[in-house]
């Protein structure tokens, strides 16, 4: 405790003041000035704006993380197929059944080339095979591909979409345009896709 009377306590600098003085020469305590503590809160100032700056790049990151592992194109898995195996009961031969002729096997359906020029009431679902510039060129394709035994579909360009798009199959629903799109894959070396036109 400090009495009223009492004086203060000499603080370091005026210390080394009074020995100087005792010695003869005098030297004044350093000041400390305030242009020192501005630059100490300058210096404070200039972290906190890389400590912002890096936590936005952080959060950037993070957030580009999370767009591109969620808008992967999710494609549900085809329904399964059930083949079911019919048995029909043929009824016995009679001697009336062996004079009748032999019924008439359907022909084989004609592999041809559809022109599809605009949409129709419902969408449909092709598996396109290809896309090209020129009508030319896709009707060539469309011709390899008839003689391999394929139904073709040409699709022609629509709205902003220049190219003419040449497709082996047409669906009701995504899902079948899938199914053979995984079964014919392994024939062609492009990649297929599916189209709703």
């Amino acid at each position: 405790m400090v009495s009223e009377g009492a004086k203060p306590l000499p603080t370091g600098a005026e210390i080394s003041a009074v020995e100087n003085k005792e010695k003869g020469t005098v030297q004044k305590p350093i000041p400390i000035t305030p242009e020192k503590t501005e630059t100490k809160k300058e210096r404070k100032g200039n972290n906190s704006w890389l400590l912002w700056l890096l936590l936005l790049l952080i959060l950037c990151l993070g957030g580009w993380y999370y767009y591109v592992n969620n808008t992967e194109q999710i494609i549900p898995p085809p329904p399964p197929i059930v083949e079911e195996e019919i048995k029909e009961e043929l009824p016995p031969i009679t001697e009336d059944v062996k004079d009748e002729p032999l019924p008439i096997e359907p022909e084989e359906e004609e592999i041809t080339l559809a022109v599809i020029s605009s949409r129709a009431e419902n969408p449909r679902y092709f598996v396109v095979v290809g896309s090209f510039i020129d009508e030319d060129m896709a009707m060539d394709y469309s011709k390899d591909l008839i003689q391999k035994g394929m139904n073709t579909y040409l699709v022609h360009p629509y709205g902003q979409i220049a190219y003419y798009r040449l497709a082996i199959g047409q669906f009701e629903s995504f899902a079948l345009a899938a199914v053979e799109m995984d079964r014919v894959q392994g024939d062609f070396k492009e990649n297929l896709w599916v189209l709703k036109y």
